[in-house]
């Protein structure tokens, strides 16, 4: 071995041996940590906001301070390596701290509370949209932070403008109303003034319209001249209609230099009000009416307000709502009925309400019960004159047209008559019977009058009312 090597060894035994000696002296040194405390032991922060807790290890001379940091609710609240803790959303949370030597630990309670909306706005204060057209609005809630953005929209008049829960908002008709927008937390509101404009039509129009009795609009292409034709006018570019009071139908015209025509037919039930004459063949056996049985029958009655009114389903699952009464048919009862009006395809008809669940009181103790008179086909012969089988649900609609401008309500039953619901019968005839109270069982087996569907005999004149 040369001098050289013999260098090499003894400085790598020189070192090796410093270095146990160093080793002995730092195991001699180490003071273990026995505890650790964390400050503060509670914390409530509102959302968004930020602290930072202490932790202290005892005792103090410890040689290891190093921690672990963590959130049970990470959620809630975060913490990262030096205790800072960011508060994120309402809730609570336990944030527990863990020493590197011996892993002792301690916990503090953080709570945080919802950061309060402090205002709301909307990007405008003014909108103009058109029928049937959309604008949106855009609320912006206070503080960005706030813990609860959401909002509820409202419309001041529905029937000028809608508005979405997004804020979109849809002109309905002209005139003007109020959007407000409401935060849900603190009820802080902003609002827009939206006015709404009809959009007149670029090319000539002929138009012919059912509306009801309400005031109303329609833009139209009818040039500069202003047209009055009382509670029809026209005017910048626009038709407008009165509400009808007159408590019947109306139709008036309007044609306009441009090629443009507008016809309008205003209607609604009230307007069939009034006194009718029903035209029927009558069988009154036991003159109840007075007047014993005639080919002929012509009856007076009125139409007014319904006796009950109710809402009802048919078999086929269609909904009527009985919004007249007709008097003078049979001493002093009424027999309710429907006015229905197809504005879209512009028919009328009213349904005649057939209704065996119970049976109507009238003065003097007596009662009574409108049913269809059954026939075994669409012309005559095979009579059920009070039919108990004629519906599933015990009540049935007998349904006349309206023609002549209004005029006249008709039922031709030769050759074309109506079903009841079931199927079991043709309807020729309206029966009116007795019953000894309002229970349906005591309603008689027998009719005691009778409007056929063959006014003069006819077949073709069948049963109608006029005025």
């Amino acid at each position: 071995m040369n001098m050289k090597t013999k260098s090499l060894i003894l400085g790598f035994l020189s070192v090796l041996a410093m270095t146990f000696v160093s080793s002995c002296q730092d195991e001699e040194n180490f003071v273990k940590a026995e505890g650790v405390s964390i400050s503060p032991a509670k914390v409530t922060l509102t959302a968004g906001d930020q602290t930072e807790l202490t932790a202290t290890v005892t005792p103090g001379d410890a040689t290891s301070k190093y921690f672990k940091w963590e959130s049970s609710n990470a959620k809630v609240a975060s913490v990262d390596n030096f205790g800072r803790v960011i508060a994120l959303t309402p809730g609570s949370t336990t944030i527990t701290v863990k020493t590197d030597d011996g892993d002792f630990t301690a916990q503090s309670e953080v709570t945080v509370n919802p950061r309060p909306v402090e205002s709301v706005s909307l990007d405008r204060t003014e909108l103009t949209v058109y029928e049937s057209e959309i604008g949106t609005l855009v609320a912006t809630v206070n503080p960005d932070g706030a813990s609860d953005k959401t909002v509820t929209w409202t419309s001041e008049d529905k029937y000028v403008a809608t508005v979405d829960k997004a804020g979109v908002v849809t002109g309905v008709s002209t005139g003007e109303t109020v959007i407000t927008v409401t935060t849900n937390d603190g009820g802080k509101t902003a609002s827009c003034k939206v006015k709404v404009e009809a959009r007149v039509p670029t090319k000539p129009e002929q138009l012919d319209l059912w509306k009801s009795d309400n005031a109303g609009y329609r833009p139209i292409i009818g040039g500069d001249a202003a047209v009055d034709k009382g509670w029809l006018t026209y005017k910048d570019g626009v038709v407008r209609w009165t509400e009808n009071t007159t408590g019947k139908p109306r139709t008036e015209t309007i044609e306009f230099s441009t090629g443009s025509k507008f016809t309008i037919t205003q209607i609604g039930p009230d307007d069939f009000k009034g006194t009718w004459t029903l035209y029927s063949k009558l069988f009154d056996p036991n003159k109840t009416l007075g007047k014993g049985n005639t080919t002929a029958d012509k009856t007076t009655v009125t139409v007014g307000n319904p006796l009950n009114g109710e809402t009802l389903t048919d078999a086929a699952g269609a909904e009527h709502v009985n919004n007249v009464g007709i008097k003078g048919l049979y001493l002093d009862s009424t027999l309710d009925a429907c006015v229905e009006i197809d504005y879209k395809n512009k028919t009328a008809k009213v349904g005649l309400f057939f209704d065996r669940r119970k049976a109507q009181s009238l003065n003097g103790g007596k009662f009574c019960v409108y049913l269809p008179e059954g026939s075994g086909g669409n012309s005559w012969g095979n009579y059920n004159f009070v039919p108990k089988d004629f519906s599933e649900t015990n009540y049935d609609w007998l349904w006349f047209t309206a023609k002549d401008a209004f005029k006249t309500l008709k039922y031709q039953y030769f050759g074309e008559g109506q079903k009841t619901s079931n199927g079991k019968y043709y309807i020729c005839g309206i029966s009116i019977a007795n019953a000894t109270s309002a229970d349906n069982t005591t309603i008689s087996g027998s009719y005691d009058v009778v409007y056929q569907a063959n006014y003069n005999g006819s077949n073709s004149e069948s049963i109608y009312f006029a005025r």
